[in-house]
């Protein structure tokens, strides 16, 4: 054993001092190691390897070795750095995704409380309308309540009238039975008058054709053959050719004058005093003149409203002469139509 060596002791604290301070930089970011116990755990360990290089050869040695190991520690505690440092960056980046996805899920959180604060405001609204709806309703349905108390008690008074109705159609109905055989009756007389009037319109159609036939005889179908007009401003004459023994109707209408004033003669009355007229006395004619027969009346000897005439005459000449003369022409006005007709 080596004797005891000042100067060795103090060249190891100087070597303790310098690990320490090693291990303060290697661990400036670890608490763990940076701690009391640590430190004192660390010293006990640097004074005993101290005081047994002092009295020990290959103190050294172990010095390097230990230097070897720190190193050796150092690459650890980096890579443990940087796997602390990675997962705390990761950590980071996790804690500020669930940050964010907070703040998200906050915010729509806050959306849907906003929403369903509105939502709840609109039926609280829906509520309140329909709690006046409901008010209103009952309201409605104490009116009809009402109006169906007034129905009913019209159908009682409705019912009571149908019974009372009921007696009456009772008897109606004996009535109407009673009616019923008249009717009957009356049918049959009905029918018997049917039978009557059939042949009694049966009677009817042969005097109609009777009297058609009659009719025919007596206003015969007719066809001009002959039209003129003739004015009364001067003296005038003409002649119309017919069959001897032949039926003809002369048809005269119109008015005129011969004195002044207003046309009033037509063919066969004066109509100043309705009174009828012919013109056989030559001397006096101021009237148109049928030559044949001066004296000839229409068939209806009237006044006529329309101022029509109608003549009847069988021809026993060859010919039908008209004439006029007056004295005077001056004053006269108005004219005539004459229209001969051969019956059929």
């Amino acid at each position: 054993m080596k004797e005891f060596d000042f100067q060795c002791i103090m060249e190891d604290i100087n070597r303790l001092l310098r690990i320490n301070y090693s291990f303060d930089i290697l661990y400036s970011n670890n608490t763990i190691m940076k701690s009391t116990l640590a430190k004192l755990f660390l010293v006990s360990f640097a004074l005993t390897l101290v005081f047994t290089s002092c009295f020990k050869d290959d103190l050294l040695k172990e010095i390097d070795a230990l230097k070897d190991t720190v190193s050796s520690m150092q690459r650890r505690n980096d890579s443990l750095s940087f796997f602390i440092n990675a997962k705390a960056d990761s950590l980071g980046k996790a804690l500020t995704a669930a940050q964010k996805r907070s703040d998200s899920l906050a915010s729509v959180l806050k959306t849907k409380s906003d929403s369903l604060s509105i939502a709840l405001g609109i039926t609280n609204s829906n509520l309140s309308a329909l709690t006046k709806s409901v008010d209103s309703i009952k309201v409605q349905v104490g009116n009809i309540n009402g109006q169906l108390t007034q129905l009913n008690n019209q159908l009682t008074s409705i019912t009571s009238q149908l019974t009372q109705l009921n007696q009456q159609f009772g008897a109606l109905g004996a009535d109407y039975a009673s009616l019923n055989a008249k009717y009957q009756e009356l049918s049959a007389t009905l029918q018997g008058l049917n039978t009557q009037i059939a042949a009694l319109q049966a009677e009817q159609a042969k005097l109609l054709d009777q009297l058609n036939a009659i009719l025919i005889q007596l206003n015969p179908p007719i066809t001009l053959i002959q039209a003129i007009n003739q004015s009364f401003t001067a003296a005038w004459s003409f002649s119309w050719p017919v069959i001897i023994g032949k039926s003809y109707v002369i048809k005269i209408k119109g008015l005129y004058s011969d004195g002044g004033g207003a046309n009033n003669l037509d063919a066969a009355f004066d109509l100043r005093s309705n009174s009828a007229y012919n013109s056989c006395n030559v001397s006096i004619q101021s009237r148109w003149r049928f030559v044949n027969n001066c004296s000839i009346r229409p068939k209806v000897d009237n006044v006529s409203s329309t101022h029509i005439y109608d003549y009847y005459i069988t021809s026993n000449t060859s010919t039908f002469d008209f004439d006029f003369k007056d004295c005077c022409y001056g004053d006269n006005s108005g004219q005539l139509t004459f229209e001969l007709y051969e019956v059929k």
